[in-house]
């Protein structure tokens, strides 16, 4: 098997060699083939005439054996195409092709239509596949075709390929192992062209390998199938030769074997009797042995059991002298278990106990005392004694009948320890419950306390917890207000909970109910069952009774503040009617509609009454909007804004104040975002901020205009001046309502004191906040933030606008410096 086994796998590793050789010599073929086609094309590019281009590819190898015929289709236009052959065929069949390849112009229509179905290259050779109907059925027939001429007018170079363009393809040195060699179109609907190679056995194959290649841009199959009657297929016999010779060797060893059997049966029915009486020998050493063995491994699995107990095992006589004591001992005292091997037992107990413990000991071998057990005290190693609880458990008699005592020793120093530091524990944690300034409480899921601290007796109004749980029999109809609300609280504690903290109302032993807060937590058995609930309360009476006038003052004051605001409103309404009267008739006389005023005092006063009149109208507009903010009547007209844009509104509109005071405006506002809100808002919001610069910088001063987007996401716009600036007291005074800061630099009057009011006001309607950052002597920096839920981010149209103008102001900017160096 083994021997079948590498001879397969050398023919398997010789035809894949053979394979790997046959593909390599079909792509050498194919792209000597495609060079052919290649050269036909640049020499029609170049307008040779077909006799140049037969002769150029005359001397190119495989001219006459790769193609049976290679044409230029030419395109006369109006849907004419000639056909000039540039190779001399006598072939009937080829002919034949040809002609029904020429007849309207199918050759042509087909190359069209493939080149617009599949994308592939065509200024490169490419495949294409034409089933034709002969005689003796369908057949494939191969063009390679390559694309000449222009793009409007296009024309081609095709060579039909013949069958020795596949069969030449192979090594002679391969074609003797091959039957046959397939070619198979993938992107096609045939079945490919086969060759057969002249094997006269075809009914035994060696087997088949198939390859897909992509060659001329058409994904094809090449199958090559094998045949048997080549040398590698001679090794397949050698497995029957070697078989043949193993048969012959094992039927001369069978018969050696079957002679030395006879002897070998000779010999031992002479050894027979012998090895019975060996083996009778040998059955009774072995039995004792095993005896033995069992006895040793019993008594060492015994000392082993002993010595693994945590406990000490220790065997006297009855005057009690140690006889045995465990490996347990030297864990426990630290000593040498075999030292203390004759000592007196109670010598090793504390002075205090030993008189006891003899008593004891002398009671139960008198037969006076049953089995007992009584704690006492052992020496260690280190001088000091250790807790133990000896427990003298029997008598026995040894193999000389002896009487022996059998006892242990029980390490309980660290029960001890535990019982003690349990007990302070204890201690510790009811001094902590008894003395806490809260009501502490256990209570079962039917109403009953379990235990209560003296804070709860104080709380409900009792003497004692023990008066709590004698007289309360169900709490949550004697002590809590509201059944329903205390079975609410069991459903949430009983769905995985941990604590529920609430504030209610309880009932005192009194009737009166007071406020309390409670924390309280289910404690549940291993299966999630509620076994009682624990928690805490604290009265809060006082603290809720504040809470309530709290409340019930900030009501009070929201309304009056919300009165207030309604009165500004309806009085801000009732002043616009007669100042509008005012504000046109002054108007109509400063503008002298009506003629010329003889009297110019009369047109200075109208002039003063027109201002007024506006200034008072201002102030009215002021305050009925915030009015409307404040009773929630001011509901925002939102859409896209662009802040650019309204930031330079606004300069415009103060350009007058700006000039006279001679300041210089930084504005940095360029590719701001736009942010959705209302733009007569938003630019009311940056009126006022600049209008606050301009009042409070000096002559000559500077005015910033800047944004940034924090990592947040968040836009802030920033409003900077070199001002007077402002302390803390100023800023809290300039935020609130109606409050004014005096100062010489103030051109424009006193004003109402309501713009960074209705700024704050404004912005918190668009979601975002005002920050006012001031230093006395330097200056101001009012910022608005936008949220981001509040920006509208760039697309890529405006990311294109921003760089052309970018791009734009650059060119500016060199120009001027290129015109100031030539001046």
């Amino acid at each position: 098997g083994f021997l079948t086994v590498f001879t397969e796998e050398i023919i398997k590793d010789e035809q894949s060699y053979i394979a790997d050789n046959s593909i390599q010599g079909f792509i050498n073929r194919a792209d000597d083939l495609s060079n052919i086609i290649n050269q036909s094309a640049v020499l029609a590019n170049l307008n040779s005439d077909t006799r140049l281009i037969q002769q150029e590819i005359k001397k190119m190898s495989l001219y006459g054996e790769g193609f049976s015929q290679i044409m230029l289709i030419r395109n006369k236009g109006d849907a004419q195409w000639v056909y000039e052959l540039v190779m001399n065929t006598t072939d009937a069949a080829v002919k034949k092709t040809l002609d029904y390849m020429a007849a309207q112009n199918r050759l042509v229509k087909g190359i069209t239509t493939y080149l617009n179905r599949k994308k592939i290259n065509e200024n490169q050779v490419f495949l294409y596949e034409v089933v034709v109907n002969e005689e003796q059925g369908t057949s494939a027939k191969y063009f390679l075709v390559r694309q000449i001429g222009s793009t409007q007018k296009k024309e081609f170079v095709v060579g039909l390929l013949s069958q020795a363009a596949f069969e030449n393809s192979f090594y002679n040195s391969s074609k003797k192992y091959l039957d046959s060699f397939t070619f198979k179109n993938l992107a096609g609907s045939n079945d490919g062209m086969r060759y057969d190679f002249g094997t006269a056995n075809r009914a035994s194959s060696g087997g088949t390998d198939k390859f897909l290649l992509d060659v001329w841009q058409t994904p094809a199959e090449i199958s090559l199938e094998f045949n048997t009657q080549h040398k590698l297929f001679f090794l397949k016999h050698i497995p029957l030769f070697f078989g043949l010779i193993g048969a012959v060797l094992t039927l001369l060893a069978t018969f050696y074997m079957r002679n030395n059997r006879i002897q070998s049966v000779r010999l031992s029915s002479m050894n027979v009797q012998l090895e019975n009486k060996n083996l009778e020998l040998i059955n009774e050493v072995g039995e004792r042995e095993r005896l033995n063995k069992v006895l040793r491994q019993s008594e060492k699995e015994n000392r082993a059991i002993i010595d693994a107990v945590s406990d000490i095992i220790f065997e006297t006589n009855i005057e009690g002298q140690i006889l045995f004591i465990s490996a347990s001992w030297r864990k426990v005292t630290g000593f040498d278990p075999d030292q203390f091997i004759g000592n007196d037992l109670f010598n090793l107990l504390h002075p205090q106990d030993q008189k006891q413990q003899q008593k004891d000991f002398s009671l139960l071998i008198k037969g006076q005392k049953q089995a007992y057990r009584s704690f006492t005290r052992l020496r260690t190693a280190d001088g000091t004694f250790r807790a133990v609880e000896i427990a003298i458990s029997m008598i026995r008699q040894d193999q000389n009948r002896n009487l022996r005592v059998v006892g242990t020793f029980t390490d309980v120093e660290e029960r001890r320890r535990a019982e003690r530091a349990l007990s302070e524990a204890e201690k510790k944690y009811r001094t902590i419950v008894e003395n806490a300034a809260g009501g502490i409480y256990q209570l079962t899921p039917e109403g009953l306390y379990l235990s209560a601290n003296p804070a709860m007796a104080r709380v409900l109004g009792y003497t004692s917890p023990e008066q709590i749980l004698r007289e309360v029999k169900n709490a949550y109809e004697t002590v809590y207000d509201s059944p329903r609300a205390r079975q609410e609280i069991y459903q949430i504690l009983s769905n995985q909970a941990d604590f529920y903290n609430h504030e209610t109302q309880v009932k005192r032993r009194d009737g009166k109910k007071i406020w309390v807060n409670e924390n309280i937590r289910a404690v549940k058995d291993d299966s999630g069952n509620i076994l009682y609930f624990e928690g805490s309360v604290e009265d809060i009476t006082l603290r809720k009774g504040s809470e309530i006038d709290l409340m019930k003052a900030k009501m009070e004051s929201d309304l009056a503040n919300r009165a207030k605001s309604e009165f500004l409103a309806n009085m801000s309404h009732e002043l616009r009617t007669p100042l509008n009267s005012i504000i046109g008739f002054s108007e109509i006389i400063k503008n002298e509609t009506f003629g010329p005023i003889e009297q110019k005092s009369y047109w200075e006063y109208a002039k003063h009454i027109n201002e007024s009149g506006e200034s008072l109208l201002r102030v009215i507009n002021e305050i009925l909007d915030i009015s409307r903010i404040e009773a929630g009547d001011r509901q925002l007209n939102e859409g896209i804004v662009d802040l650019e844009e309204t930031m330079g509104d606004c300069l415009d509109l103060l350009s007058n104040k700006i000039e006279n005071s001679q300041m210089n405006v930084l504005n940095t506002m360029r590719h701001v975002p736009k942010v959705i809100g209302e733009k007569l808002a938003i630019k009311q919001i940056i009126m006022n901020l600049l209008s606050n610069a301009v009042k409070f910088t000096p002559s000559g001063g500077r005015i910033t205009l800047s944004y940034e987007v924090d990592a947040h996401g968040q836009l802030h716009v920033s409003v900077t001046d070199t001002g007077v600036g402002l302390d803390d007291k100023e800023i809290e005074k300039a935020l609130s309502a109606f409050g004014q800061i005096d100062n010489d630099l103030n051109r424009s009057g006193s004003g109402t004191g309501l713009g960074l009011t209705l700024v704050s006001a404004l912005i918190r309607l668009h979601g975002g906040r005002l920050d006012l950052f001031s230093q006395k002597g330097l200056g101001t920096t009012a910022t608005i933030v936008f949220p981001v839920d509040r920006l509208s981010m760039p697309t890529d149209a405006d990311e294109i606008a921003y760089a052309n103008e970018d791009a734009a102001e650059k060119k500016k900017i060199e120009e001027t410096q290129e015109q100031q160096e030539n001046n």
